[in-house]
């Protein structure tokens, strides 16, 4: 597409002449995204929306029928049941650096593989805000009657162009006592034809607790280079303190129970092998 346009020139009369600009392109690149005032120490917005003229804009260009990408630049997590229903696929820049376009561009061009993964969880309505992955377990879940469960992108989540495959995590036995090391691994199988860097994550659960624990929490993370068809077992290492929390007299102990330490690409596709801290 060879017809951009300025920060503010999303109008009437560009989106009606669309057509022209796009011309004979058979996939259109659309970047979108907030401006870079609304964001910030003391700035907020009302909306998790795109402004009004930009959704028009996409709209317009996926009407023509070619295949549209969407760039988009923000600073939150942005409701984007729109923007999803008006793409072929989405990139996620944030705001990037003094060299975001040009790896914007190796990402697009398929020169580089994105590896990205998502640092905060993006809702499909803003009444579910706040949500997040790691909210604290209470006795009922209260659920909007009229929206659906769940994160639009949850929280570790990001795409390849090579497909994966996670074994069940293994331990090195069941039970342990306070100043135990637990060693946790997972084989992840590269099943596409691309090679990738995998964010490999370590997830834990406290299933028996003296005082409301958090539904997961992340404990760890690796960053795991796998060629094609490449299979890799990666391991974690946590030491007993990962397993403590701060009980009802706000002393930071260990208390004996059932933890669950769960592995996936991402905060909801979770498999999980439990384990014990026996006093």
């Amino acid at each position: 597409m060879q017809g951009g346009c300025s920060r503010n020139g999303v109008t009437s009369d560009y989106i009606n002449g669309i057509d022209s600009l796009i011309g004979q392109a058979t996939t259109v690149v659309v970047c979108l995204g907030e401006f870079s005032g609304l964001i910030g120490e003391g700035v907020s917005t009302a909306s998790l929306t795109l402004p009004e003229e930009q959704l028009q804009l996409l709209e317009a260009v996926y009407a023509t029928g070619r295949k549209t990408v969407v760039v988009l630049f923000n600073g939150r997590p942005l409701v984007l049941d729109r923007v999803l229903s008006h793409c072929d696929a989405l990139l996620e820049a944030w705001y990037p650096g003094t060299m975001g376009g040009e790896a914007v561009a190796a990402l697009l061009l398929g020169e580089r593989n994105p590896s990205g993964k998502l640092v905060q969880t993006f809702p499909p309505y803003v009444g579910q805000v706040p949500i997040a992955y790691n909210a604290r377990r209470t006795f009922a879940r209260v659920n909007h009657s009229d929206l659906p469960t769940g994160p639009q992108f949850p929280f570790g989540y990001g795409l390849t162009y090579t497909s994966l495959h996670y074994d069940p995590p293994v331990v090195d036995r069941i039970e342990y006592v306070e100043g135990d090391t637990v060693r946790v691994s997972v084989r992840v199988h590269n099943t596409g034809l691309r090679p990738c860097r995998e964010v490999v994550q370590l997830y834990l659960r406290d299933e028996v607790a003296s005082v409301i624990p958090r539904e997961k929490e992340l404990r760890a993370f690796r960053v795991v280079p796998l060629e094609a068809g490449e299979r890799r077992r990666v391991e974690f290492e946590l030491p007993s303190d990962a397993f403590k929390l701060y009980d009802g007299r706000y002393r930071y102990v260990l208390e004996p129970g059932k933890f669950s330490l769960l592995t996936s690409p991402h905060s909801e596709a979770l498999q999980g092998v439990d384990i014990c801290f026996t006093r």
